[in-house]
C-alpha cells in the first residue's frame, strides 16, 4: 500500500482518487474523483484487511462516541473495550485479533482471518457490539468488489450511498472518521469499476501476495550469498524460470485441485450482472495463495520431468 501512495504521489491519509483530506472524507462536494486516480483501482484484497481494521476501531471508541480519545479516562475506556472485544471475537470465532506478532513484526489480523470473519457478517457485528446492517454492507461490498463476474454498478453504488449515511450527519456513527480505504470504496467504486476493462476482482493484489511466499524460498535456498547483486540476480532469474508458462502450466492444475473453492453468498449475487444465470454456481477461492509445498513440486518437474521441447516448440 505504501508504494500506492509514493505512485498516486499522495499522502496515505487522503483519497489517492479525488484527493480530498480526513477531515472532506463526507463532504460530497469535496470528493469529486480525478481522472488519474482511477486508473490505479480499488486494490480489494488490503481493502478486507482495512474496512476491519475500522470496524475494529469504531468498536473500541463506542464507550466514549469520540474519535480521538484525550483524556485519561477516554483512553482507559478504549484500552478496556479493546480486551473486551479481542475475548468477544475469540469467543466468537475461536481466533485472536489485532495482537501483536511474536518476532517484533505485524500483528495477527491477517487477510484469511478477515475474509473467515466477514463470511458471517452477523455474528461479527453482534461480537463487535456494532450494527449488523453496517457489517452486512461492508461485507457484501468487499464480496463484490473481489468477484470476477460482470458488476451491476448502478445497485452497489445505491448500496455504498445507503452506508454512506450511516456516517453522516444525523446518521448511526456520525462521531466516526472514516478511513481512506472507507472512504474510496464508498465514494468512488462505481467510477473505478466502470473504467476498468475487466470486473474489479481481476485485478485483485492477489497474485502479488502470493507470490511473496515464492521470493522468500527462492532467496534463500536457490540464491548465492555472496553479494547482494548476485542473490538478486539469481533470485530474478530464478522467478523468470517459474513465471514460464510451459513450466508453471506442468503443476498448475494439481495445484488448483488443492485450493479452498465456497460458493458466493446470495447477497453478493444480487449484485452481479445476469445473476439468475449464476445462482448457486459461482465459486470463488477461499485461500488464493501458494501452496507450501509447490517450490518443490516445481522443482520436480523441472528437473524430473523429461522434456520434448521439439514438440513443444
Amino acid at each position: 500500500m505504501e508504494r500506492f501512495y509514493i505512485i498516486t504521489e499522495t499522502s496515505s491519509q487522503s483519497c489517492p482518487v479525488c484527493e480530498a483530506t480526513p477531515k472532506d472524507f463526507l463532504n460530497r462536494e469535496k470528493c469529486i474523483p480525478k481522472n488519474e486516480g482511477l486508473i490505479h483501482g480499488l486494490q480489494p484484497l488490503h481493502a478486507i484487511i482495512n474496512v476491519f481494521n475500522f470496524l475494529l476501531h469504531v468498536a473500541y471508541k463506542m464507550d466514549n462516541k469520540t474519535w480521538q480519545a484525550r483524556t485519561s479516562e477516554q483512553k482507559k475506556n478504549v484500552a478496556d473495550r479493546k480486551i473486551e472485544i479481542q475475548q468477544r471475537l475469540k469467543n466468537a470465532f475461536g481466533i485472536t485479533f489485532d495482537v501483536p506478532r511474536t518476532g517484533g513484526f505485524g500483528n495477527t489480523t491477517t487477510g484469511n482471518l478477515c475474509r473467515r470473519v466477514f463470511a458471517e457478517p452477523e455474528k461479527l457485528a453482534e461480537a463487535l457490539c456494532l450494527d449488523a446492517e453496517m457489517v452486512t454492507n461492508f461485507s457484501t461490498i468487499l464480496g463484490v468488489l473481489n468477484c470476477k463476474e460482470e458488476i451491476d454498478v448502478i445497485k452497489l453504488h445505491e448500496l455504498c450511498q445507503q452506508t454512506i449515511q450511516l456516517f453522516e450527519e444525523g446518521g448511526l456513527y456520525n462521531w466516526t472518521k472514516i478511513s481512506p480505504t472507507v472512504h474510496k470504496i464508498l465514494f468512488h467504486s462505481k467510477e473505478i469499476i466502470m473504467m476498468l476493462p475487466l470486473s474489479s476482482g481481476y485485478f485483485s493484489e492477489e497474485g502479488s501476495e502470493a507470490k511473496n511466499k515464492l521470493l522468500k524460498k527462492f532467496r534463500l535456498s536457490y540464491a548465492r550469498k555472496s553479494s547482494v547483486k548476485v542473490s538478486l540476480s539469481d533470485t530474478f532469474n530464478r522467478n523468470m524460470d517459474a513465471s514460464d508458462p510451459i513450466i508453471f502450466s506442468l503443476c498448475v492444475n494439481a495445484r488448483q485441485q488443492k485450493r479452498k473453492h465456497r460458493s458466493l453468498p446470495k447477497r453478493v449475487l444480487q449484485y452481479l450482472v445476469n445473476k439468475e444465470n449464476f445462482e448457486e454456481n459461482i465459486e470463488f477461492t477461499e485461500e488464493s495463495t501458494f501452496s507450501d509445498n509447490f517450490v518443490d513440486e516445481l522443482d520436480e518437474y523441472i528437473f524430473n520431468v523429461e522434456f520434448d521441447f521439439e514438440k513443444l516448440i
